[in-house]
């Protein structure tokens, strides 16, 4: 009867770590140079390797990532449990497809879009839920698409206008880029975000500092105060930035590289910090979960 019993607790207790270890929520997607897109956790410092995926994105809840894979010359995407490695096929296909984010309640994932013949960029919308996908911005050329924090407004950039978009293509408003203070350099790579009051609009801009041998002067981070109208730069000069995302606490991860070296690092800044805090060498492209 001990035996029995004994057994019955081993195999209780394997179950019930079998059972944390799917719950596991990590709290950030990168690549990392050496070995490809990884998640890792803070808190007990895990890293997972997910191999054989780019071009990926964190869910909200840090369960899940979303990448996109070229099938035949077109690229379509999928989603991959990061506890069980199971993928699901999403229903979104298109000549070029990339920069996938989910949206903080995790109910849609928008992707920058080219459509087979046509000339401008746009952007993909896929409910999660319903594996449905829908396009817009057909004639706008639109960058780099991001969520406001309510999961209700989409943000893109044309080079010329900040464009905010409700969840059916229609126009909420647009911001000239001019207006937003003295002229620099922007990037089609340029993701703009907002903070979670709503204040802030954040994203990488060109100043006037250049290193040797670059093709564009070097990118940090500023922030614009819709109430106040004052643009701030936020990261110092020397560092060059990309790949910005930001969490409902308003902790923006980002992808720098110190002037003048090839060695790229993910870090960490905040709206009130003045020193960005380093996170991950060697890595880029960082997604967080939300919360």
């Amino acid at each position: 009867m001990r035996q029995i019993i004994f057994c019955f607790l081993i195999l209780f207790s394997a179950s019930a770590f079998s059972q944390r270890d799917k719950s596991v929520q990590y709290d950030l997607a990168y690549y990392s140079d050496s070995l490809g897109t990884c998640v890792i956790e803070f808190a007990s410092k895990q890293i997972k390797r997910i191999p054989n995926i780019n071009d990926a994105c964190i869910s909200p809840d840090g369960t899940r990532l979303a990448y996109v894979v070229n099938i035949n010359d077109s690229e379509t995407s999928y989603i991959i449990d990061l506890n069980t490695l199971n993928k699901t096929k999403l229903n979104i296909m298109a000549d070029r497809l990339g920069d996938p984010l989910w949206s903080p309640n995790g109910d849609y994932i928008i992707y920058n879009v080219h459509q087979h013949l046509k000339d401008k960029w746009q952007i993909g919308l896929l409910e999660t839920k319903t594996n449905e996908s829908t396009f817009f911005g057909i004639n706008l050329d639109l960058n780099c698409p991001s969520w406001t924090l309510d999961s209700k407004t989409i943000i893109a950039q044309d080079l010329h206008y900040v464009y905010k978009f409700d969840l059916k293509g229609n126009i909420k408003d647009k911001i000239s880029i001019e207006s937003l203070g003295p002229t620099q350099a922007i990037s089609s790579d340029a993701r703009f975000l907002i903070s979670s009051d709503g204040q802030y609009l954040i994203w990488p801009g060109g100043t006037h500092e250049y290193y040797p041998g670059a093709k564009g002067p070097d990118e940090a981070i500023f922030i614009y105060n819709f109430q106040s109208k004052i643009r701030k730069q936020l990261t110092p000069n020397g560092l060059v930035v990309c790949d910005l995302f930001i969490n409902s606490h308003d902790e923006i991860f980002f992808t720098g590289y110190v002037n003048g070296t090839r060695q790229r690092n993910i870090y960490k800044i905040n709206l009130k910090d003045k020193t960005p805090t380093l996170l991950i060498k060697n890595s880029a492209y960082p997604t967080s979960r939300y919360k």
